[in-house]
């Protein structure tokens, strides 16, 4: 299930999906930035299921985005991380959230240009969902 969603108010904008009863949405603080603004990202998992959901991860870091323009992977978060075992439980009903700011730089620091953006959000598990969105970059 795919699910659309955007808020007025506080400008949040972002698309959710759902899988095996866990809920998946990814947001940007707004749709359009000017050149060098930060972009607020935030990945929300929810379980939506009757019973307590365990992840687990192969080490510390449990969350990674992908931004992409023009089809090319141009930045990517994390970089590098330690092998180290971790985990989380989610009970009925509960949510973690996890953020990044990216700062609008490619993968070697340098500044991108204008044009539209896709970032993907997700665990660093196998075979999870990988809710994407869209913003915009212009002068």
């Amino acid at each position: 299930m795919v699910l659309a969603l955007i808020g007025c108010e506080n400008k949040i904008t972002g698309i959710g999906l759902t899988r095996e009863g866990i809920n998946y949405y990814l947001g940007t603080d707004r749709v359009a930035y000017f050149l060098g603004e930060t972009v607020e990202v935030t990945l929300v998992v929810t379980n939506n299921t009757e019973r307590p959901i365990t992840f687990y991860f192969p080490n510390q870091q449990q969350f990674g985005i992908q931004i992409t323009h023009q089809g090319r992977r141009i930045y990517n978060f994390p970089v590098f991380f330690q092998p180290s075992w971790s985990e989380f439980t989610l009970e009925k009903g509960e949510s973690r959230t996890f953020k990044h700011t990216w700062h609008q730089g490619d993968k070697d620091g340098k500044r991108v240009s204008p044009g539209i953006y896709e970032i993907s959000a997700f665990l660093l598990i196998c075979r999870l969902p990988k809710p994407k969105t869209t913003i915009l970059i212009h002068h």
